[in-house]
């Protein structure tokens, strides 16, 4: 990481054990809104001066602080504790291997695990911030969607180390290799069989 005055690692530790409100759906979509939400408007009060809003709703983040011509892209993943799918989606691979290749910039994810009590409030029980390439490959896939998305696909795998940016980035392209050349032998015997 590059040298910078922000401390960034404050942030989860200023979303530890807060209580969201009951969205009126209760949907597991509704209450992330709700959750992130909340963790741009911490960012934004911690960093005012350095916090920039999202660009769009496809937005690699959900803000970023910038300072000395660096980036720091944050994106906001949030996880319901005692529900049975949690593969969020985290990026097109294209577009990270795109972002990596500028020394420039740097790509974190928040990641907030929450549990819904029974008054229908979620209470956070775990934030962490944590730099794309500390994410470990083991709990990786590059999933068919578009030019290929990763995504968590192994949450039991999510705390064994990563690797420094550099590795992860030549590792994240040889991951890409290997699924494109998957999904190309996909499509030819699809197309074998018309």
């Amino acid at each position: 990481m590059y040298t910078n005055s922000m401390d960034i690692q404050i942030l989860p530790k200023l979303l530890e054990s807060a209580e969201i409100a009951c969205p009126s759906s209760r949907n597991q979509r509704a209450y992330a809104d709700l959750i992130e939400e909340s963790a741009c408007g911490t960012a934004k009060a911690q960093f005012a001066s350095q916090f920039k809003e999202s660009r769009s709703v496809k937005s690699t983040e959900d803000f970023a602080l910038i300072e000395n011509g660096k980036t720091i892209y944050i994106d906001v993943k949030t996880r319901q504790l005692g529900t049975d799918l949690n593969m969020p989606n985290m990026i097109s691979v294209d577009k990270l291997n795109k972002l990596l290749d500028d020394p420039n910039t740097e790509l974190y994810y928040w990641m907030i695990d929450y549990a819904v009590q029974e008054d229908g409030a979620a209470r956070i029980k775990h934030t962490e911030l944590r730099a794309v390439w500390d994410l470990p490959w083991a709990a990786l896939a590059i999933q068919n969607l578009g030019l290929g998305q990763l995504q968590i696909a192994n949450w039991s795998a999510i705390d064994q180390p990563g690797m420094g940016r550099d590795a992860w980035h030549a590792q994240l392209k040889l991951e890409m290799r290997a699924f494109y050349t998957r999904q190309a032998q996909k499509f030819l015997d699809l197309a074998s069989k018309i």
